[in-house]
């Protein structure tokens, strides 16, 4: 490429787009530019250098390997779903410069994972291995427009609809679409759209889903950290994730599991530890997040879920709690709640409905329980949920059982 102009940008104050815009008409960026990204030392700032530097046609030796690393993102072997993702594109991306087959398939392995986690009629996404503190929904949409993108583009016609889904959804939240996004991401399908007019037909990889048991619209995983157990999706009303809570409902620091990779666990039960509450927590490393004291046996089926809590809890309240996306909540047929107000409820039950216009969740326990009803404002906050319904652990009685319809 031939840029007539050299511009240099102040890459902490100019919006993305502007960046994009320029580069579009033509404008190259200068080497301050590209040096400022380097400095930043990042592992994105440093593969964005390198699409400047691509893009400008200047000499670019940066490896592959130094773009982004797991023992650069993460620091332990528990998945991450973000970096997932972003791997496999990077992964696809470097398999069409360098007509590397194996590392084409290995980014098809993300596509064929991701294809459980993203809902391709409505876009809802799963956060599954991904820390409240790290839910950013824009970014981790845009990047699962992409590994669909590039997947359908590599002969997977079945994940052009998941890419479509995705990319009308994030323009329904933001006006500029994808170049509202992190620069990152317009700037990588800029620089790959040209590599795939010759792109090969590679065959998807036949995996089963690592790490996750689903079964009809019912997501459990014994892996994570910091994360949740899972998710259950009908249509238009979803618990986005449900796990154990330590500590103050009001924080995420005490909520989900510690467990590595368990992918020898017995299709739909296991165990599990739990987190500290306090923990510092990072949003580029798991290791920060403590291992906390206390262990979970959890076991779930196509209408229950039961769970059993070992060790000592004594020091701090003890939750099960469940974030969902609905229009509605109803207590025992006589309380009604709304997303996003200041109403909540705080006392006994043994039934709470969550309505969407056309279908409904149902959690039932057997007997009365404490429990907690909280409203919440959505977008980045909580996985985005509509609810948080906490349920109090007896100390005394370590083991619980709700019916989920």
């Amino acid at each position: 490429m031939n840029f007539p102009v050299l511009a240099e940008f102040m890459i902490d104050t100019l919006p993305s787009k502007e960046l994009l815009r320029s580069l579009r008409e033509g404008v190259c960026v200068s080497q301050e530019t590209i040096d400022a990204y380097l400095a930043k030392g990042d592992p994105d700032s440093r593969f964005t250098a390198e699409l400047l530097m691509r893009i400008s046609g200047r000499p670019c030796d940066i490896d592959e390997n130094a773009a982004l690393t797991r023992e650069e993102f993460l620091d332990s072997p528990a998945p991450d779903l973000l970096f997932e993702l972003k791997q496999g594109v990077l992964s696809i991306y470097y398999g069409l410069l360098k007509g590397d087959l194996k590392l084409l398939q290995q980014g098809l392995e993300v596509a064929a994972l991701s294809s459980h986690l993203f809902q391709k009629e409505s876009g809802t996404f799963l956060p599954l291995w991904v820390r409240e503190e790290d839910y950013r929904l824009g970014e981790l949409l845009g990047w699962g427009y992409l590994i669909f993108y590039l997947s359908a583009h590599l002969g997977h016609e079945e994940h052009r609809p998941f890419s479509d889904t995705l990319l009308a959804k994030i323009r329904s939240l933001s006006p500029g679409g994808l170049d509202d996004l992190p620069t990152l991401i317009p700037l990588l399908l800029m620089v790959i759209d040209p590599l795939l007019t010759e792109a090969p037909s590679v065959e998807l990889p036949k995996i089963q889903p690592r790490d996750l048991h689903v079964n009809e619209g019912r997501y459990l995983t014994l892996s994570g950290v910091g994360t949740g157990l899972g998710a259950m999706v009908k249509e238009d009303v979803t618990i986005v994730s449900f796990g154990p809570q330590i500590g103050s409902l009001g924080s995420s620091s005490g909520f989900g599991i510690y467990n590595f990779f368990s992918a020898d666990f017995e299709r739909n039960r296991g165990w599990v530890r739990l987190v500290s509450p306090d923990g510092e927590g990072s949003s580029k490393t798991v290791s920060r997040a403590k291992l906390g004291q206390g262990w979970m046996h959890v076991a779930m089926d196509a209408r229950s879920l039961k769970v059993r809590f070992v060790g000592d809890f004594h020091s701090e309240p003890l939750y099960f709690v469940f974030y969902v996306n609905a229009n509605k909540a109803h207590v025992d047929q006589k309380v009604q709640l709304l997303p996003d107000s200041l109403d909540r409820y705080d006392g006994r039950a043994s039934r709470v409905r969550f309505e969407g216009v056309k279908n409904n969740f149902v959690i039932e326990t057997k007997k009365q329980a404490e429990i907690e009803l909280i409203p919440l404002a959505g977008q980045n906050f909580f996985w985005g949920a509509d609810f948080l319904l906490a349920y109090r652990i007896n100390y005394s009685e370590k083991c619980f059982e709700w019916l989920i319809n």
